[in-house]
């Protein structure tokens, strides 16, 4: 035909079974005779330029998704464009390689499989690898995902990661299912239990937080790279404790001061510990305290106690909404 043969390339895209089924999924990429291959083995990019709201992130190019993944990502964005909202993807799809990369330096920093598989999935659980999920950020724009994004069926689906959507066809129908609560055994992971001294005032400790919900840690390094551009130095007297390691201290402060209510005005009992729920950092010294006082608000961490100068946690929704006030001590009053 016109002497001219065109190369013909289809894609078509066939999963055998919906990633929360576990079953194997396969990405049909017919290219000239080639075979299938396998959805987990489909790599994503492995960084993207800066986010333009905010260059602490990336916005990676979507690639890799499911073809049906894809497309609702692009109807999303546009839906947010129409909105003058911008969505950065911190992160989209991963092979299984870059997911085993990913959990392999999780267990190397945590010391085990259980506690790294709390803030990296191992590569036949994760939703990136199924290609279904993206990241979202800063945490405006995945505010705005959580708002609108059930409609295009994408939802919010961990508690404790608030940049993280999973798509489903069924969420534009249905609505987003409830969110699974924090990672599982989150209030069972220890925090270090001291530190090397802290440089600014030796009476404290500068501890490496460790066993924090993700987005609280990503938090943290931001508020700490923050204060550094100033000049300001943080030390961490304490940050995560684990059920036993809180329940240590409300032992002690009730010898000390008598009784549990007495206790509790200066240490929780651990079921209501914002340290064990991993969203909590104590800073010292004062003049460090002040200055998160003074500057954590824009990266999302607030004093919470008038007798507690030194505790702050941590909210996306502070960054957009502000501190909330204080209250006169950890018991409310």
């Amino acid at each position: 035909m016109f002497g001219v043969l065109l190369p013909l390339i289809l894609v078509v895209a066939a999963v055998a079974a919906l990633g929360a089924t576990g079953r194997l999924e396969f990405a049909h990429v017919q290219v000239a005779g080639q075979p299938a291959a396998i959805l987990g083995e489909v790599p994503g990019p492995d960084a993207g330029a800066a986010c333009a709201l905010d260059a602490w992130y990336v916005d990676e190019p979507p690639e890799g998704l499911r073809p049906d993944v894809l497309g609702a990502w692009q109807r999303l964005r546009a839906e947010a464009g129409e909105q003058g909202v911008r969505l950065c993807v911190q992160d989209g799809k991963r092979s299984t390689g870059q997911q085993q990369r990913e959990f392999t330096e999780a267990v190397r920093l945590f010391g085990t499989p259980e506690l790294a598989g709390i803030y990296v999935l191992p590569p036949e659980k994760s939703m990136h690898v199924k290609g279904i999920a993206v990241d979202v950020q800063p945490a405006a724009s995945a505010a705005w995902v959580e708002r609108n994004g059930h409609a295009l069926g994408w939802c919010r689906s961990h508690q404790d990661e608030y940049r993280h959507f999973e798509y489903d066809p069924a969420y534009a129908t249905s609505g987003c299912p409830a969110p699974l609560p924090v990672a599982t055994g989150l209030s069972e992971v220890p925090g270090p239990e001291t530190g090397p001294v802290c440089p600014l005032d030796k009476r404290y400790v500068d501890e490496e937080p460790q066993g924090p919900r993700p987005d609280v840690l990503d938090g943290w390094k931001r508020l700490r790279a923050k204060a550094e551009a100033q000049g300001v130095r943080l030390c961490v007297q304490d940050s995560k404790r684990s059920v036993a390691q809180q329940q240590r201290e409300f032992t002690e402060a009730v010898r000390r001061f008598g009784t549990p209510e007495l206790a509790a005005r200066y240490v929780l009992p651990p079921e209501k510990s914002m340290h064990v729920k991993g969203i909590a950092v104590d800073i010292q010294p004062t003049a460090s305290a002040a200055w998160v006082e003074g500057n954590g608000r824009a990266v999302g961490w607030c004093r919470r106690y008038e007798n507690e100068y030194w505790h702050f946690e941590y909210d996306p929704a502070y960054e957009t909404g502000g501190c909330p006030a204080m209250l006169p001590s950890a018991t409310g009053s």
